[in-house]
């Protein structure tokens, strides 16, 4: 029988001993009579001594197989847990690169695009805002372009996730006090779907195995090793 996991290989070998240990120590039937001399006995046990040690081989023969059943079982078991983490590890990938395609594809179109045309956009959008310094509307222009292809970027390459992740929230923080300042509700809720992918990257962080930042610790610790 071959055994791909050490555990349950360990536990195999390691129940194989114990009966073949007992084997070697448990009385056999016949052999153990005090009231027969130690000649007799000799001379009588040589077919219930033989039929103890059948005996014998067939509980360590229906313990293992109990147990390859058993390894069989658990294997099949962490076949199915291998399928399900490289599921999620896939969709937690899929959806961490489609989200950063979208970030960063805001960012580059505003940076080569008209920015006066933007800029217009957030003081119109910005104008029932009165809590909003007209002033901070230039440099929050100028500003998330840049940022949001960049998180974008980093979040395509899987490189800073974390970092990227905090930065992405920050800038929503920002934007849902303006549009709520606004009371833009339609364009709040809309941001709060932004919030919930965040959110989501965030929380199964641990699932980001098809990324940059997942290679570089892999080659880290193989290069310690």
């Amino acid at each position: 029988m071959k055994v791909k996991s050490p555990r349950i290989e360990f536990n195999l070998r390691v129940t194989l001993m114990a009966g073949l240990l007992i084997c070697r120590t448990v009385p056999r039937q016949g052999v153990f009579q005090a009231d027969v001399p130690i000649n007799a006995r000799l001379q009588g046990s040589g077919g219930q001594l033989k039929r103890g040690n059948m005996q014998s081989r067939r509980v360590v023969l229906c313990a293992a197989e109990c147990l390859e059943l058993a390894c069989t079982q658990e294997g099949d078991e962490e076949i199915r847990v291998s399928n399900t983490q490289t599921d999620e590890r896939i969709a937690y990938g899929f959806l961490r690169f489609v989200f950063g395609l979208n970030i960063c594809f805001h960012g580059l179109s505003r940076l080569l695009g008209d920015h006066q045309a933007f800029l217009a956009y957030l003081n119109k959008s910005l104008a029932p805002a009165v809590l909003v310094p007209k002033a901070a509307v230039p440099v929050f222009a100028a500003v998330l372009p840049w940022v949001e292809a960049l998180v974008g970027l980093l979040l395509l390459l899987g490189l800073f996730t974390r970092i990227a992740l905090m930065a992405g929230f920050l800038v929503m923080i920002l934007l849902m006090g303006g549009v709520t300042l606004a009371q833009d509700w339609e364009t709040a809720g809309l941001q709060l779907i932004y919030c919930l992918v965040y959110f989501i990257l965030l929380t199964f962080l641990g699932r980001n195995y098809f990324s940059l930042d997942s290679l570089l610790q892999r080659s880290a610790a193989n290069g310690s090793a």
